[in-house]
């Protein structure tokens, strides 16, 4: 990140994350990115997080996708994130992280 970025000083650590992505039945992933939630002049704001190994992954969601498209700069909250996952057939994984 720039130090001189326009967001300096309005970050802080309180984030909560929900990772995604294709997870094969014997443990591990194909592919796995997050969205995590930073304060953003005293608002929490979604940021979609993808190291390159997963970008083929998130090009198999077309239609996760196009729900956060429609979600545009709403600022969705966690739960708001979660109701998309699901519309769009994810399933939750327990103690995956």
């Amino acid at each position: 990140m720039a130090t001189n970025a326009w967001w300096k000083g309005h970050l802080n650590d309180k984030s909560p994350e929900i990772y995604f992505g294709l997870y094969p039945p014997g443990g591990g992933t194909s592919g796995e990115m997050s969205i995590i939630w930073k304060e953003l002049r005293k608002t929490l704001v979604p940021e979609l997080k993808c190291f390159d190994d997963g970008w083929k992954a998130l090009s198999l969601f077309p239609d996760l996708l196009k729900e956060m498209g429609k979600a545009d700069n709403n600022k969705i909250s966690p739960e708001d994130f979660i109701t998309i996952l699901k519309k769009c057939k994810f399933k939750e994984l327990k103690n995956n992280k």
